[in-house]
Order: structure tokens, then C-alpha cells, then sequence
């Protein structure tokens, strides 16, 4: 994570004029709380409101920003797999001997 705030220091971590995030694209988004940097997954993006609803691929929460807060993910930070995973609790009734 170190290395990776450090690249969104640099000049060189700015978006592309051009760059409209897409559903399915791994970026790079900034999230509000913190006002910090990480890896996040498009889930819905809107060239009209010119905005994108992401998931935070390393710890599950979502949000939607606009574009001006988000970045094409450089490649070299596509190889981690993303550390949250999606999971659901399912009610098993008890079976009662007696």
C-alpha cells in the first residue's frame, strides 16, 4: 500500500483528459472518508452525470464518486487479487431430537 500512495503522488498518476471509467474496469478511486487512494471495480459508471458507483476491491464497501476522483489502474497494481470477498449468512434451521 506504501507504493501505491506513493504513485498517486506523482504527476504521473493524473487520468487522461479523455478517461471515462467503465462498468467491469479496475481503477484507482479516491475514496471520501479518508480522502485516500485505492484499488476499486466499476459497477455502474454514467458519462452523463459523469460519475461511477464502485466497489473498493481490498475491503468491500462502495460508494460513488465522480470521475474527477478516479484513475485508470496502473498495471502494475492488477496482479494482487482483490482482499475483500463477498459473502453471505444463510439461516439453516436446527433439527431438534427428542
Amino acid at each position: 500500500m506504501s507504493e501505491f500512495s506513493l504513485h498517486h503522488r506523482s504527476a504521473t498518476s493524473a487520468a487522461p483528459a479523455s478517461f471515462s471509467p467503465r462498468t467491469g474496469d479496475l481503477v484507482s478511486a479516491k475514496f471520501t472518508e479518508d480522502n485516500q487512494w485505492y484499488r476499486a471495480r466499476v459497477k455502474r459508471a454514467s458519462g452523463i452525470k459523469k460519475e461511477a458507483h464502485l466497489q473498493f476491491i481490498d475491503y468491500g464497501n462502495e460508494e460513488t464518486l465522480p470521475f474527477s476522483r478516479i484513475r485508470p489502474l496502473d498495471p502494475k497494481f492488477k496482479s494482487l487479487e482483490g482482499q475483500a470477498k463477498d459473502a453471505r449468512l444463510r439461516f439453516v434451521p436446527s433439527l431438534e431430537f427428542g
